[in-house]
């Protein structure tokens, strides 16, 4: 959502050039890598393997005479549909915590 809003950010900001991920291999090399206690941004500031994504660029469906690749219509239906995932992805959790919670609590009780 970071990449997004800062593509959101740039969009009147001429050569700027808009960013992604792909989800799908930031996901493979996140589960790939071994947990471990320093946080993934401390990795990296010491010269660690890093679980951050790698940053591309997206090819604009049509380019504007800045050199600006930023399409605000594309950026803003992808920042609502990852808002929208990630809300859902929420309310999974808290859904599946309550109810291991009420089990525990009947098993107490």
């Amino acid at each position: 959502m970071q990449v997004l809003a800062s593509n959101i950010a740039n969009a009147d900001t001429p050569n700027y050039k808009a960013r992604d991920i792909d989800f799908k291999s930031a996901l493979t090399k996140a589960l790939s890598t071994p947990e471990q206690p320093v946080s993934a941004v401390t990795q990296v500031a010491q010269g660690g393997s890093s679980v951050l994504p790698t940053l591309l660029y997206r090819t604009p469906y049509q380019s504007s005479i800045d050199g600006n690749t930023v399409e605000i219509d594309v950026e803003q239906s992808k920042f609502i549909d990852t808002s929208i995932r990630y809300q859902f992805s929420l309310e999974q959790a808290v859904h599946e915590y309550k109810s291991v919670s009420d089990l525990f609590k009947n098993l107490k009780g």
